[in-house]
Parts: C-alpha cells; sequence; structure tokens
C-alpha cells in the first residue's frame, strides 16, 4: 500500500495553490497512484510526486505530463504554469537556492537578489 503524500506547508502563495490544485486534479482522476500516473505520464513517481509538493515549481514539461495523465485542461495549466514562472516564485527560488548556498538566511529584496546572483545561476534554479 503506498504511503500518503506530505501535508503542504502551505495553500497561501501561488506555489501552494498550484501543488493543492495538481494533487486535487490526481484526486477526480480516481486517485491515481504515483507509480499509475508516471506510467501514463512518462515521468518517474518520484518526479510527479515532487511536482505536487509545493517546495518548488516543476517544469512546464512535468506540469503538462502530470496534467494530461490526469485528463486536465493542458491550456489552463500551461497558462498558470507561464504566469507562476514569470513571477515571484521564481524569485522565491532564487532566494531559497541561494539561502541554501551560502547556508544561512538571506534577506534580500528580488530586485537586489537578481544583481547579486549570476544570471547563469538564475536560469540553473529556473530548471531544476
Amino acid at each position: 500500500m503506498p504511503r500518503g503524500e506530505r501535508p503542504l506547508e502551505s495553500e497561501d502563495s501561488e506555489l501552494g495553490r498550484f501543488a493543492a490544485d495538481l494533487r486535487r486534479l490526481r484526486d477526480k482522476a480516481g486517485g491515481l497512484p504515483y507509480r499509475e500516473l508516471g506510467r501514463r505520464a512518462h515521468y518517474s513517481a518520484a518526479t510527479l510526486s515532487e511536482a505536487a509538493s509545493g517546495r518548488k515549481l516543476p517544469t512546464l514539461a512535468v506540469t503538462l505530463a502530470y496534467v494530461t495523465a490526469c485528463g486536465g485542461d493542458v491550456d489552463e495549466w500551461e497558462a498558470r504554469w507561464r504566469s507562476l514562472s514569470t513571477g515571484d516564485v521564481v524569485e522565491w527560488q532564487i532566494g531559497e537556492a541561494f539561502e541554501h548556498a551560502c547556508g544561512a538566511r538571506a534577506q534580500l529584496r528580488p530586485a537586489i537578489e537578481r544583481r547579486l546572483i549570476p544570471l547563469r545561476f538564475r536560469h540553473d534554479v529556473r530548471a531544476a
């Protein structure tokens, strides 16, 4: 029997709502186990579970595969993903990566943060 998902830390953020809605979509599709979802989506169960964890924005490809496997509206989800990928969520992820790399809690404003982190690193974080 598969173990249950970890509860989301928060649904108060856009990223939290995105993850919660992915989980709801999976529930509407019959609560597919992640292994079955993985077979349908052609991604590993771990990748799909991470996509709905709310810890980071999944890639567009993973998001659309997840949604397709659950019978969701791909155009709607792509639009949601694109709005999140250009907004504060990506800036938060950059800050999270910066904090992790520095080993300290960074209290930087996003505008300053962008100047401190090289462009190449920002793209690597976004793709992760």
